[in-house]
């Protein structure tokens, strides 16, 4: 028995299908993924749907106080404690006001690098990065529904976003220590 030779076009032409076919089972596999995970069975929604559905808000894992130790004295903040991820995903958004001594606060668990935007969000805020109790950096005055991403100097274990103006008009900078006091289901 002799090997059929097969032209280079034809070899071309069989690899190039290969890829196509590859290419619409992944976005086939990546539809049924995220209709698997978003769905939530026979109809409930999970968490992760709750997550963007801008009608309803996800709330806090739960409440607490953070103080900022400046040079004009100690400003304290009572703050929404982001930790799950759908919470740290939604964050401010759709939210149409936010408290002049309220703010929501991201905890990481962990120091790694931060990554934040404006996406749907309504508010002007500043953003204060803070790594081992002390502010690593603030990017004050963040306008509401930008997609520029905001990115930590170094790793953080906690972001906090409170209403723009907040950082300058308290003194908060780098170097300001900062304490999250004792956390509550709500306050």
């Amino acid at each position: 028995m002799s090997a059929v030779a097969r032209s280079p076009f034809v070899v071309r032409l069989e690899r190039r299908f290969l890829r196509f076919a590859a290419t619409i089972l992944f976005v086939i596999g990546g539809v049924f993924l995220g209709v698997a995970l978003f769905s939530g069975g026979d109809g409930a929604r999970n968490e992760m749907s709750v997550c963007f559905d801008h009608g309803k808000d996800p709330g806090a894992d739960s409440y607490g106080k953070l103080t900022f130790d400046t040079q004009s004295g100690g400003s304290v903040f009572h703050v929404e404690i982001m930790t799950s991820p759908c919470r740290l995903a939604r964050g401010l958004m759709s939210r149409r006001s936010l408290e002049a001594d309220w703010g929501m606060a991201f905890s990481l668990g962990s120091l790694q690098p931060a990554a934040m935007w404006m996406k749907d969000t309504l508010i002007p805020l500043d953003m204060i990065f803070v790594a081992n109790g002390k502010v690593v950096s603030v990017s004050a005055d963040q306008v509401p529904l930008s997609e520029k991403m905001v990115v930590s100097r170094e790793p953080v274990d906690l972001v906090v976003e409170v209403n723009a103006g907040m950082a300058r008009k308290f003194g908060i900078v780098a170097g300001t220590s900062v304490k999250l006091g004792a956390q509550k289901s709500e306050f």
